[in-house]
């Protein structure tokens, strides 16, 4: 009679642990190390350990939401203050396989805030990285334009804390939005 029970007990106790742990087990895993190119060399987000993280997937020919959200970054960082901002690691990842260079991308991010790294691979490295963090982005052909194509992509930051691993999604409205979800994490 006691064996019978033995899975019955089994069973009660790891019951609600299942139940605990199933939303953890259906969630999608976002993000994991990543290695590009950038300024001649590469650069992996290991080199970001010790520091909060914010990538952004972008591109240098962007009109209109890299630069402004690529400022808000930079916005944010002037207000933190020297002390926190050498706390964090800003990543610009350029989706534009196509025309992109490692050193015009470091260069044009680091024109933006010296503290801000650019980088880039070829189509499959961009593609890897993009896939990770579950980001998006395609080319849309542009007629009658100087350029022959414009790049659609997410207006997303990610943040990444000290060790390397994905915290959270976001879309800033303004830079004191930024500043906020920051300072909760540094």
């Amino acid at each position: 009679m006691k064996k019978q029970l033995i899975p019955l007990i089994i069973l009660i106790i790891m019951t609600p642990l299942i139940l605990w742990l199933l939303p953890y087990l259906n969630k999608p895993q976002i993000g994991g190390p990543f290695t590009l190119q950038s300024k001649g060399k590469s650069w992996s987000l290991e080199d970001a350990k010790g520091k909060l993280a914010i990538l952004y997937f972008g591109y240098m020919r962007c009109p209109d939401i890299c630069p402004t959200t690529l400022h808000k970054i930079k916005t944010t960082l002037n207000n933190l203050g020297t002390e926190k901002s050498q706390q964090i690691q800003t990543v610009f990842i350029s989706v534009d396989h196509k025309s992109d260079k490692p050193e015009l991308v470091h260069e044009y991010a680091n024109n933006i805030h010296p503290s801000f790294i650019g980088v880039t691979g070829n189509k499959k490295e961009v593609d890897t990285v993009v896939n990770l963090y579950k980001s998006n982005y395609f080319f849309q052909k542009l007629e009658g334009s100087t350029f022959s194509y414009s790049v659609v992509h997410s207006n997303r930051l990610y943040l990444i804390n000290r060790y390397g691993n994905y915290i959270t999604s976001f879309v800033p409205e303004t830079a004191k939005d930024l500043e906020a979800i920051i300072n909760e994490h540094l």
